[in-house]
């Protein structure tokens, strides 16, 4: 699964091409899908049980936060080698053009994204900002208040988990 981020950054330009190459190659062999997504699933369970959510709005670690996003554009990604792109967005657009991905999940994924930037300059601790915050957090999350972001975050959140869970349980 890590390839399927990898990308190299330093070398010549015909190393970093064969690297990319060889990259490819890796992640477009034919796998068990069975196999792929019992794989996956264990190592999210595992991930899950040792690194715990630090607050009610951890976008990272939480149900349905990047990290199942990841997980279920990844395993698709290994079973089919297509969306062999190491940009999460870039990903969710070649997955969706085989129509293994609905195309929806990359405003989720931008809103996660910036959620996540925007939370851990303004809210650390994963818990929700103070009320003077909440409209500047809504605000440059692209919402015209918190009661709107929050319902966004939930629904991104709700398609995620059930992306993540129709992955992992697919036959």
């Amino acid at each position: 699964m890590a390839l399927c981020r990898a990308r190299p950054i330093y070398g010549s330009p015909e190393k970093r091409e064969q690297l990319a190459r060889t990259i490819q190659s890796i992640l477009s062999t034919n796998r068990d899908p069975k196999k792929t997504r019992a794989d996956a699933a264990k190592m999210r369970e595992d991930m899950a049980r040792h690194k715990k959510p630090s607050g009610p709005l951890d976008i990272k670690l939480g149900p349905g936060g990047l990290v199942d996003l990841e997980f279920a554009v990844h395993t698709l990604q290994l079973i089919h080698g297509k969306g062999l792109d190491p940009r999460l967005e870039h990903a969710i657009e070649g997955l969706a053009e085989h129509g293994l991905i609905d195309p929806s999940y990359d405003p989720d994924l931008r809103l996660l994204s910036r959620m996540l930037v925007v939370m851990r300059l303004i809210a650390p601790d994963s818990n929700e900002p103070s009320e003077k915050s909440r409209s500047l957090v809504a605000a440059l999350c692209g919402h015209e208040g918190w009661d709107s972001l929050l319902a966004a975050h939930d629904e991104a959140r709700q398609r995620i988990a059930q992306l993540w869970k129709s992955v992992r349980e697919a036959q």
